[in-house]
């Protein structure tokens, strides 16, 4: 059995820690997705078939992702909400357009990249910003309770 050494091509780092479980975990989630990829393409297994793969689990992933940061922004009363929203839709757009590329063209390095760089921007600095607005807002309010492992953030009433 072969066993192969490979550096992910993005680090989790707590640098990435928004200090809201749910969310840190989605974000760790998503590293992975694209890590895969990454490790996938660099074997040059079949690239289309993962970048295919990769792409329906990183849009779903992502659409869930979305829609539990952007309900937990609502609850908080986080004032640039819609410039959010806004950034995630132009990415769901974006990424099936260059996933399509990537595949048509085989050049899964074209979706990587995208997914490479745009979550490392968006989380640096467009999700890190709004982190303590979110704790400071949801942090006295007993529907929204953050386990002491920071493993689970449980809404109740979020998205009722």
């Amino acid at each position: 059995m072969e066993h192969y050494h490979h550096e992910p091509s993005i680090r989790w780092t707590p640098a990435f820690k928004l200090g809201i479980p749910i969310l840190d975990e989605h974000h760790r989630g998503i590293v992975s997705l694209i890590n895969a990829l990454d490790f996938a393409v660099r074997r040059d297994e079949n690239a289309e078939f993962f970048v295919n793969t990769i792409f329906n689990l990183a849009d779903y992933y992502a659409k869930l992702h979305f829609a539990t940061e952007e309900s937990l922004m609502k609850y908080a009363g986080y004032p640039d909400l819609e410039n959010h929203k806004k950034e995630h839709a132009d990415m769901v757009k974006e990424s099936f357009a260059l996933a399509t590329q990537s595949i048509r063209v085989r050049n899964p390095y074209i979706y990587l990249k995208f997914l490479h760089e745009w979550w490392i921007n968006h989380i640096r600095t467009c999700d890190l910003p709004y982190g303590p607005f979110v704790r400071q807002h949801t942090a006295q309010d007993s529907t929204v309770t953050y386990t002491e492992t920071g493993k689970h953030l449980w809404m109740d009433s979020c998205f009722a």
